[in-house]
């Protein structure tokens, strides 16, 4: 008798222990899916087909299709301090309140004019590694963007710009695989709606 209670607690516990391994299972797949957001149905195609076409323009140096494939101005934060000069200029330069210095970097400065762009951020962006990246179309993903979609929603990207129509989109290219001790990097290209159309609108890095 006394065998038979021990069976059966130890199969009790057996039992506890394997309903607990699902659930966590089950938690930890649904944050790894939380954390890479799917496409909705109907951009899927849209944004792949204008992706593959990015892609063509940068491995050909094709600056017309690029230009006429992004915004007026792109939102990139990097931007504003990816040389060391420009970063000794952000920090020497006398803002009206040091307190707002970041802020003043998120909603002013970070908004690159496209000529500019092309002239001083393109070659340090889209190096030979990155291109040779871009290459493969395993080492990227398509997220939703639905933290931040009013980054976007500036009269110098999109002309009287409406953030709950824009359907911002961003392609993650991974430009450094995570390893042990190495959380990796991903370079971050967000796109947006224009007259049914996406246009390339902001760079930045992860993390």
């Amino acid at each position: 008798m006394g065998f038979g209670i021990l069976q059966h607690k130890k199969l009790h516990k057996i039992a506890l222990l394997v309903v607990f391994l699902v659930v966590s299972n089950f938690l930890t797949l649904k944050s790894n899916s939380n954390s890479i957001l799917h496409l909705l149905h109907t951009n899927d195609s849209l944004i792949k087909v204008t992706w593959n076409k990015f892609v063509k323009a940068i491995l050909g140096k094709d600056f017309t299709t690029f230009k006429k494939m992004s915004t007026p101005c792109i939102h990139c934060p990097w931007c504003v301090r990816n040389t060391k000069k420009e970063d000794s200029l952000f920090k020497s330069y006398k803002f009206p309140d040091e307190k707002t210095r970041y802020e003043h970097l998120y909603s002013d400065l970070c908004f690159i004019p496209i000529d500019r762009f092309v002239i001083e951020d393109y070659p340090i962006i889209f190096t030979k590694k990155v291109r040779t990246r871009m290459k493969n179309k395993s080492n990227f993903v398509f997220t939703n963007i639905i933290d931040f979609p009013k980054l976007y929603s500036k009269p110098c990207i999109i002309e009287k710009p409406n953030a709950t129509l824009l359907y911002p989109i961003e392609v993650l290219l991974i430009d450094v695989k995570a390893s042990s001790g190495n959380e990796g990097k991903r370079i971050a290209f967000a796109f947006i709606q224009v007259d049914g159309q996406y246009k390339f609108c902001g760079f930045s890095t992860e993390p």
